[in-house]
């Protein structure tokens, strides 16, 4: 990084996927440290106020927890970045990276619906929407951005979850779903399309290639560029067994690129009845007996009619559903009873002469858009806090940027809501601010008093328990990622405590549910609660092979198979069939190209001692599906501990050097906060293009590699030959 420009204040990253895109080849990083290596978290250290015993001087120490959480609220908590260098590099001598910046000059965090992504969740791959053949020839960038797509996984709550703020790929209980998501603007920002998968395609390593040079595809893929998804992840992603993250087979998925964020949605609704007779404000008796339920919520029901298309935004207008397009024109659909009936477009009002069309919410940095029924107009909000109104007539009308105050454009900023007329601002922290609106301006935030505390957030500033924060009338709603349905009413310089509304079943919980709106009458005690799910359409799963060693293709993941010989044969049985280095089950964070110069595919990833010695194993194959050589063992953690990956047995050996470590890692063994050791993890191969075919008839192949401590992605290179 310092050889393209400067670390742009990052100190530490992980992960590192590679991709060509429009003349560069981007780098997505995982979780990214922007503070001291030396500064350890107060969760195991302590903090220089109340430092927590036993601890060397070399420790680095936050002032205490306010700065620390401050730092949070600003910074958030480890997010992703992104870096990229010019195509033409040799890997043998570095790789000048440039680090995509914000307008401060520090680095760019990774947002996903202008949500900043943090820990445990994140870009972990991605993909240009370029053809293969346009990747494969072009050195020069194009005049216009193409869009990226990546893979971000994300936390969630699926049964056999307990923690209120999600479960995360690699927890030890059931968590994790990835999404496949879109950014038009070079990564700066991103947009969720759809759920990938919650199971067998946690991360996933995408690969694009013409379907011409991959026999056996499906025939209608073969004439397209095809987007061949490796995927690893839990076979069983809930109750009290789950399967655990590092322990996966691979498994593929396959996608014409033209058709890879197709989807279908599906739109079931909940009655929801809000007794206010129950919630008198401030009734802290009831709250203290425990008489906190404030009506309920029914069973889900299905709405019949038109399917909603997958639009970029939906939003609630009474008894209707206003639909706004990628292109930011608006279509209105109507939902009576238990069906939803199309309307028409609501056109854009024709321009005059050298004006824009009016179209809704089409900048990258439009954050929030939001539905102002009472003076019927769309609301757009953008990162920088500018309030747009357009009026809804017969058409679009122009947008008009309102005076006044900015809303919603600090880092800690989590939800803008429309309550009571009012512009409500919910921080990560859960603190409450409230916006006078009127027709052409924008009052000044004014705090609410949360008589809970806080409301949809937590301190220190973490994921929240909502998974959903809704506007309703006068009142807060909030559902929590568990499906709970908690409400709030909302005063002139308060919010009342949270009541609960039961219901018989979970709301908005499903892995693939993309929207939840309330529809109703304004006032009405009795609204609906309508969850739209998004699928994806376009993809197939490799469902392992036929008879005649030709491979089977299914529109369902459940039932994907792992790649061959991974997993057991055809009809042996687990109990007969002993582990071996051939079916490695120990795949997380892995990578697969089709490499030129040695004309196969090439796997790269890590398996721990109990399935063979520990290291980064390299597999080779003739068809993406396999069948793939035995693993070879391409690089052995001997060869970086002392060096550049910190020994924690070598700690006090002088001939372990130079050894190097990072205090901030460290973790608490119930006595002390001891040093983590280096651990390898994402060898990532980098495309094709660099390999190198060497005099002897071997290749060198290049990829990068993650060690934990230090905290830091490095470039590595191996030779391989193929029999």
């Amino acid at each position: 990084m310092e050889l393209g420009g400067g670390s742009k204040g990052i100190t530490g990253t992980d992960i590192g996927w590679s991709f060509e895109h429009d003349g560069r080849l981007v780098f997505l990083f995982g979780d990214t440290r922007d503070f001291s290596p030396d500064l350890c978290e107060p969760g195991t250290c302590g903090t220089q106020a109340h430092p927590l015993p036993a601890i060397p001087d070399t420790v680095e120490r936050w002032p205490d927890l306010e700065t620390y959480y401050e730092w949070l609220d600003a910074h958030g908590s480890s997010p992703e970045s992104m870096a990229s260098a010019p195509l033409s590099f040799d890997p043998d001598r570095c790789i000048r990276l440039r680090v995509e910046t914000d307008p401060t000059g520090r680095f760019r965090p990774t947002k996903l619906d202008g949500r900043i992504v943090p820990r445990q969740e994140g870009a972990f791959s991605g993909f240009s929407a370029a053809s293969a053949s346009r990747v494969a020839s072009s050195l020069r960038p194009r005049a216009a951005p193409t869009p990226i797509y990546a893979f971000l996984t994300l936390k969630a709550w699926p049964p056999g979850c307990t923690n209120p703020t999600g479960c995360a790929h690699d927890d030890t209980e059931p968590g994790g779903r990835t999404v496949l998501a879109r950014s038009s603007d070079g990564g700066a920002h991103f947009h969720e399309l759809a759920l990938f998968s919650s199971t067998k395609f946690q991360f996933v390593a995408p690969s694009v290639e013409l379907g011409s040079r991959v026999p056996g595809l499906p025939s209608d893929l073969r004439a397209d560029s095809v987007v061949l998804a490796f995927g690893s992840g839990r076979e069983i992603n809930e109750g009290s067994n789950p399967s655990r993250w590092n322990e996966s087979y691979p498994y593929l998925a396959v996608c014409s690129l033209s058709r890879v964020g197709e989807a279908r949605t599906e739109a079931w609704a909940h009655e929801l009845f809000i007794d206010e007779a129950a919630m008198p404000f401030g009734d802290v008796a009831r709250v203290w007996r425990g008489e906190t339920r404030a009506g309920f919520v029914g069973a889900a029901s299905r709405l019949s009619g038109i399917p909603l298309p997958p639009y970029r935004w939906l939003l609630a207008d009474r008894e209707r559903i206003l639909a706004v397009r990628e292109d930011g024109r608006v279509w209105a659909y109507g939902v009576h009873g238990p069906s939803i009936h199309p309307v028409t477009e609501i056109a854009p009002r024709p321009p005059q002469p050298g004006e824009p069309l009016p179209v809704v919410a089409t900048r990258p940095e439009d954050k929030w858009v939001l539905m102002d029924s009472e003076r019927e107009r769309i609301l757009v909000i953008t990162e920088d806090g500018r309030v747009f109104a357009h009026r809804i007539t017969s058409h679009v009308e122009p947008a008009e940027l309102l005076s006044g105050a900015r809303v919603g454009a600090r880092p800690e900023d989590r939800w803008v809501l429309l309550v009571g007329g009012r512009l409500v601002v919910i921080t990560n922290r859960g603190r409450v601010f409230a916006h006078d609106l009127a027709v052409a301006s924008v009052g000044a935030p004014r705090e609410l008093l949360a008589l809970d505390g806080t409301v949809a957030g937590a301190t220190p500033p973490a994921g929240p328990a909502e998974r959903w924060v809704l506007g309703v009338d006068d009142k807060i709603v909030r559902i929590t990622g568990m499906g709970e349905v908690f409400v709030h009413r909302v005063g002139r310089d308060y919010v009342d405590y949270g009541r609960r509304v039961p219901g018989q079943q979970r709301v908005g919980a499903s892995a693939h549910d993309r929207w939840l709106l309330v529809l109703g009458a304004p006032w009405a005690r009795s609204k609906r609660l309508v969850a739209v799910p998004c699928f994806l359409t376009g993809w197939r799963y490799f469902a392992g092979l036929d008879a005649k060693g030709e491979p089977v293709w299914s529109s369902d993941e459940k039932a994907a198979a792992p790649l061959v010989p991974f997993g057991k044969p055809i009809g042996v049985s687990f109990q007969t069939w002993p582990p071996s280095l051939d079916t490695h089950r120990c795949l997380g964070y892995y990578s697969v190209r089709l490499v030129e110069t040695l004309g196969r595919w090439v796997m790269l990833y890590t398996c721990k001692e109990a399935s063979g010695p520990r290291g980064v194993y390299v597999r080779t194959s003739l068809a993406p599906w396999g069948p793939w050589t035995s693993p070879v063992l391409l690089w052995s953690p001997a060869d970086g501990y002392c060096r550049y990956m910190f020994s924690a047995l070598g700690a006090n050996d002088p001939s372990c050097s130079p050894n190097p470590r990072e205090e901030e890692k460290r973790r608490w063994n119930g006595s002390d906060a001891e040093r983590e050791p280096g651990g390898e993890y994402a060898p990532f191969l980098l495309p094709s293009r660099y390999a190198k075919r060497l005099p002897d008839g071997r290749t060198k192949l290049y990829f990068t590699l993650s060690t934990w401590n230090p905290y830091q992605t490095i470039l590595l290179r191996g030779e391989v030959s193929v029999s």
